[in-house]
């Protein structure tokens, strides 16, 4: 990788443009979320049910739904903070792509000392004023955010116990580069901590489409019919111009951790697609669809384990 032409590409007039649309795409996301109530991405532990509408062609017309989120993917936050709590009180913590800042604020809930860092002014101030009306102050460590662009951002050496990443690496187009930094920024022995999309597969494609399809939701069976199938390039292309950045890395981001980092451990987890318009665009009432959400939990666990289906996402807990 030459440095000095990505340097000259980050400056140029093309990617400047691209970056405000992933900025604020993303940031008006959290607005619009944050409009209907108090989402996940925001505060964990004070989220509310809300319902979103994220806009045309993208079909998510869907709850919000803290409960479901614990329920899908429970297993995968308890692993990170038991992870993170087991190398004692304080760490010092760096959360790259922070978002609405939800994960930063409850790890400082933990005791840690937090610096998160995201591309988007929305969602860094969105932030910050959840950072300070923060209800929970016994034991709260300390919190503060920055905004920077993790395509050229330069980190200090040796500054931080942990590094985590929470679905953000696969947007980073220089993913080497701050994979680089990453290493550097670290202590000796710090961990690199993540949850992320490693891969998309036509098997799990298809059936997280059929169950989708069938699944009784705010959709038509036609819209569905058109966004599951017959029109998922035209879906893509629409996401693509809302958020650039979008899968520019995933098959390759294990790669790149092994050629910086030694794997401590890896946790597949997510097998079916769709598995979020499932959850969150389906009309159950309430007595069967928190059942039916942790039946599909069991589902996707047994296709994992038994090999039926590849994992698109992966928890990797990496050493310097």
């Amino acid at each position: 990788m030459n440095e000095n032409r990505v340097q000259q590409f980050i400056r140029s007039n093309p990617y400047q443009e691209a970056l405000f649309r992933e900025s604020n795409y993303w940031g008006t996301e959290i607005e619009r979320a944050l409009e209907q109530g108090i989402p996940f991405s925001v505060d964990m532990r004070n989220a509310e049910r809300i319902w979103v509408q994220r806009g045309d062609i993208l079909p998510q017309q869907q709850f919000y739904d803290p409960k479901a989120e614990w329920i899908m993917n429970g297993t995968v936050y308890k692993r990170l903070f038991d992870e993170i709590d087991r190398l004692g009180t304080p760490q010092r913590i760096l959360h790259l792509a922070c978002g609405g800042g939800g994960l930063s604020l409850e790890m400082a809930r933990h005791g840690h000392y937090v610096t998160g860092i995201d591309i988007s002014e929305k969602a860094i101030t969105i932030a910050k004023k959840f950072a300070q009306k923060n209800g929970h102050q016994n034991g709260f460590g300390h919190l503060d955010y920055r905004i920077e662009d993790l395509n050229a951002i330069e980190l200090p050496a040796q500054n931080w116990d942990i590094v985590i990443g929470w679905n953000g690496f696969h947007h980073i187009l220089y993913l080497e580069r701050l994979m680089k930094q990453i290493k550097k920024a670290l202590v000796p022995g710090g961990k690199l901590v993540y949850s992320e999309n490693i891969g998309s597969y036509w098997s799990n494609h298809l059936i997280g489409g059929m169950i989708y399809f069938f699944l009784p939701t705010f959709l038509t069976f036609r819209q569905k019919l058109s966004f599951a199938f017959l029109g998922s390039d035209k879906v893509k292309e629409n996401m693509k111009e809302r958020s650039p950045f979008e899968h520019v890395h995933s098959d390759s981001i294990l790669s790149l951790t092994r050629k910086f980092f030694r794997i401590q451990d890896i946790y597949y987890h997510n097998a079916l697609d769709y598995r979020s318009s499932i959850v969150g665009d389906n009309k159950l009432p309430d007595n069967i669809r928190y059942p039916f959400i942790r039946f599909l939990r069991d589902i996707d666990s047994f296709l994992l384990k038994y090999h039926l289906l590849k994992p698109d996402h992966a928890l990797v807990i990496a050493t310097v």
